[in-house]
């Protein structure tokens, strides 16, 4: 063989060596994206049915308990204030009415309120209730309201579609929406919508599909008359495909070999961390740390959030912000949130006689709260302790509030064995006042994002009051997160902020140390009041 045609191979196989590993990646990249986004999107849609279930289920106790009480005159005073009370109870309704001749004649607003034209029904349901879409009405220039009227009783229930759509975001959405079958039209609906996507749905409950330039979710409700969708730009995930290839190309071309085997690496260990999970689980490589919870009053320790950590056997540490998404994808979190609480039994026997008033605060992912079988082993774990009614906590995400179904159940459960709930991370996901109000909750946790805008010029600088005040309105408990600072300390205890853990006060610890350091400090338990 010619030297020249040997170079031309060598130099034809060196390329295929450096650019290969590249480009399957890539294109890896690419259908990992285009799977995230149907699944994300699926999440908005299964999001907005569910909430637009809850609205349909508060429609129909409101209507039953109008008709119940068989009034001879709907507008009446005593009526009225029925309806006041009906639509201050119910999260998802805006008032109350009653409509005939195509008028509201009188709503939850109150005695007095003069009588409001609505217009022709748009249609009627299959649950003969008449429908309208985008009402005008006085008391709120230019908002549109969806009414849904009984066709008999003529008791009407009032309703804000943008709350409907008020889900949380990833990515440059086009349309969210809420469509009637009857209607074909959407009765809610922030951007467009396309009678195509009905059909694909055909007689499926879910589908995610490509249609024309956009990636689309429908979900249809399996007890009510309507379907939510989602949808996004296609080019949503081209572009972050074209924006990675821009980036590693060149730097394949620069770097040569030596990129090649990283990329490998790296496909190869990101493909094979489930199984490496589940390995450490069964040589026993994950342990628990300690972050002390401070009282910032008294400075007193009043309790400490347990933290999984993960040592390989070569000494590697796997930080948890790689392993626990990669444990939820793969299924294996309750796992790991199982054999968090073993460890926490065998390192915590005893505590709770040597200090009464201590807590401890277990995180628990939204599959756990999907099953009973969490409430047992937390059960387990307070009986190993000795654990009175305020000496467990379990910390839940706002994710994990987005199933409301058996969660709702499982946390009711939770504090009835005496073992009180909070919110992490609170304000970085599903942040709605009304399942706030309706989930059985005692302290929220202000996420260190926004501890760490006090003091700063940052957009959100002002949330994290907001949501002190929020708490307070509540009832609730609050601590913060993250606090690294004397200022930001110093802010959130005048802002009546009573808990906090951060590095200011402690990095988290091994629970052999953090209790020689509560045995050094007779009063670390004594000077604070327990979080209950």
């Amino acid at each position: 063989m010619p030297k020249r045609h040997a170079i031309a191979i060598a130099l034809f196989v060196g390329i295929i060596a450096i650019f290969a590993p590249i480009a399957a990646a890539l294109y890896l990249a690419q259908q990992q994206s285009l799977e995230n986004q149907k699944a994300s999107l699926a999440g908005i849609a299964d999001n907005i049915l569910q909430r637009s279930n809850e609205t349909a289920k508060q429609i129909f106790v409101a209507f039953k308990r109008l008709e119940a009480v068989n009034a001879a005159d709907p507008c009446s005073v005593s009526n009225i204030r029925l309806m006041e009370q009906i639509a201050l109870s119910s999260d998802e309704l805006r008032d109350v009415g009653y409509v005939t001749g195509n008028r509201l004649i009188c709503s939850s607003l109150g005695v007095g309120v003069p009588v409001m034209p609505v217009g022709l029904p748009t249609y009627k349901s299959s649950r003969s209730n008449f429908i309208r879409f985008s009402v005008e009405l006085p008391f709120d220039p230019g908002k549109k309201f969806l009414l849904v009227s009984h066709a008999t009783s003529g008791y009407t229930a009032i309703i804000d579609p943008d709350q409907l759509l008020q889900v949380s975001r990833k990515g440059r959405f086009t349309s969210v929406g809420v469509l009637g079958l009857s209607s074909d039209k959407p009765s809610a609906l922030n951007g467009s919508f396309d009678p195509d996507w009905l059909e694909k749905l055909g007689t499926q409950s879910s589908m995610q599909f490509s249609e024309g330039k956009k990636l689309v979710a429908v979900s249809r409700s399996p007890r009510y008359d309507f379907v939510a969708f989602a949808a996004v730009p296609l080019d949503a995930t081209n572009a972050g495909f074209w924006r990675v290839a821009a980036i590693l190309m060149p730097i394949g071309v620069a770097t040569g070999l030596v990129l090649a085997v990283a990329v490998l690496y790296l496909a190869r260990l990101q493909l094979a961390l489930p199984a490496l999970i589940k390995t450490a689980l069964r040589k026993n490589e994950f342990f628990v740390l300690y972050q002390p919870v401070v009282d910032l009053r008294s400075g007193a320790w009043v309790g400490a959030e347990a933290l999984i950590r993960w040592r390989r056997r070569d000494g590697e540490m796997v930080r948890p912000d790689l392993f626990i998404p990669v444990a939820e994808e793969s299924g294996l979190i309750t796992k790991i949130t199982e054999r968090v609480v073993s460890l926490i039994g065998q390192d915590a026997a005893g505590i709770f006689e040597r200090f009464p008033d201590f807590h401890l605060a277990i995180n628990v992912a939204a599959a756990d709260l999907q099953s009973r079988a969490i409430v047992a082993q937390l059960a387990k774990l307070g009986k190993n302790t000795l654990a009175k009614q305020h000496n467990l906590i379990v910390e839940v995400t706002e994710r994990g509030m987005l199933k409301i179904g058996i969660a709702h159940d499982v946390l009711r459960e939770f504090r009835s064995a005496g073992i009180q709930v909070a919110i992490d991370d609170f304000g970085t996901g599903y942040s709605s006042l009304s399942y706030l109000q309706s989930s059985p909750i005692d302290i929220l946790k202000i996420d260190k994002s926004f501890v760490d805008s006090i003091g700063t010029d940052a957009a959100t600088s002002q949330v994290v009051f907001h949501i002190i005040e929020m708490a307070k309105s509540l009832k609730l408990r609050t601590i913060a997160e993250g606090v690294e600072t004397e200022t930001q300390a110093t802010v959130l205890r005048e802002r009546g902020v009573e808990f906090a853990q951060g590095l200011l006060f402690s990095d988290a610890l091994p629970l052999t140390e953090l209790v020689a350091q509560l045995e050094n400090k007779p009063d670390a338990t004594e000077s604070g009041p327990e979080i209950s």
